[in-house]
């Protein structure tokens, strides 16, 4: 398939989008999240050849599910030790449940969290099992990024026992816009909103952030903006929980945006 930089941006910002839904979907929207991020992946070419690349599943899906299910918390699945056979094997299992209408909070998660209530069950899941798929699509794609020169924002500092931690460009931008934007002001706006990104988030939302931040710094320096394209960024930024003062940041960035959605 073929795919310049900007799509392959745009497929990373609207990934980053559902699987943050997903990540933190309430139990009892569980399920139809579920399909729509399903129907997401399988529709996006990029993401699914990839899935389907990891080969089939090296469990039995049926039985894994229902041994998981009839234990009533005392079992889990065991997914693999290879990344392909993680990623084939939660995927396949979330596309069973899906389905075949298994509620996954009331059932397959009772044993990924001692809680008793369902919500925690559901966020459970999703750190140990959901994550292991969203993490290595997003890894994928962020590969294919760097061999594509998209990535220009993120620092990886790999500390000596391996660890992985994402750091952030704060450099400012500098250039004078012809399309009536404020550039250094957007540039302060937009470093407001990196320096108050916290701990609390997830690797999932503060790739989101940055890549939702990286199309508004791209948009807003052409000399037509794509509106439709702002829109929904901006509303993927507002979909992401934080603290107070992250919260504030951008809905001051998003003030400065709206007179050129007008």
């Amino acid at each position: 398939m073929e795919m310049n930089k900007k799509e392959l941006k745009k497929k990373s910002h609207s990934y980053l989008s559902i699987a943050n839904r997903f990540l933190n979907v309430n139990y009892e929207d569980y399920f139809d999240v579920l399909k729509k991020f399903l129907t997401f992946i399988e529709n996006e070419d990029i993401i699914f050849s990839y899935i389907q690349s990891c080969g089939a599943p090296t469990i039995d899906v049926e039985s894994e599910v229902e041994n998981v299910i009839n234990s009533y918390g005392r079992a889990i699945f065991e997914l693999g030790e290879a990344e392909e056979e993680e990623v084939s094997n939660v995927y396949h299992i979330l596309k069973f449940s899906s389905d075949n209408n298994i509620d996954i909070p009331r059932s397959v998660a009772f044993g990924y969290s001692g809680s008793t209530k369902y919500q925690e069950k559901a966020k459970a899941f999703n750190d140990r099992v959901v994550m292991v798929l969203v993490n290595s699509i997003n890894n994928y794609l962020t590969r294919l990024g760097i061999d594509m020169g998209v990535d220009e924002n993120i620092v990886y500092s790999i500390t000596g026992n391996g660890q992985v931690n994402i750091s952030y460009d704060q450099s400012t931008i500098n250039a004078t816009q012809n399309n009536g934007v404020d550039i250094k002001q957007l540039s302060v706006l937009i470093d407001a909103i990196k320096n108050n990104i916290t701990e609390d988030f997830t690797d999932v939302q503060k790739e989101a952030i940055i890549e939702n931040l990286d199309i508004v710094t791209t948009e807003m320096k052409q000399v037509v903006p794509d509106k439709k394209l702002l829109k929904s960024t901006l509303n993927g930024l507002k979909l992401i929980t934080g603290t107070a003062k992250f919260g504030a940041s951008v809905a001051a960035l998003i003030t400065f945006i709206q007179p050129f959605l007008n």
